[in-house]
């Protein structure tokens, strides 16, 4: 296997698969056991999926300006949120919340932006 690729898109698919496994659970425990905090839980979840994807994109693509990286980050991020929550919907004890897939999406969003506006003041590939 291409070391670029292992290097750059295990961690994307590794913590892709724990997403997953996290929303087969019937009973997911809240860090604050406060009404829609959650939505909190999940731009954090996903900022840190919206960098590794910036991260993955940039890496291995010729993609090379930031606003192409940030919308196809976007938009890769939007769909696999939105399997997210449909896989969610069939999951008991779970269901499918649009502002789950919102929370999800701007944390994808804010982690994509966060890793372009670094990489830019950096020059390297963070």
């Amino acid at each position: 296997m291409n070391e670029k690729i292992l290097k750059y898109w295990f961690p994307v698919i590794l913590y892709s698969g724990i997403i997953w496994f996290v929303s087969s659970l019937s009973r997911v425990p809240t860090i604050v056991p406060v009404d829609n905090f959650d939505k909190i839980e999940h731009i954090i979840e996903y900022c840190l999926w919206g960098w590794l994807l910036t991260r993955a994109l940039i890496g291995t693509t010729r993609l090379f300006l930031p606003r192409f990286v940030f919308l196809g980050a976007l938009l890769i991020a939007m769909l696999f949120a939105a399997s997210d929550e449909i896989h969610q919907y069939f999951v008991p004890g779970r269901c499918a919340d649009v502002f789950d897939w919102l929370a999800d999406t701007i944390g994808s969003a804010l982690g994509a932006a966060i890793f372009l506006f670094l990489k830019k003041n950096s020059g390297k590939v963070v």
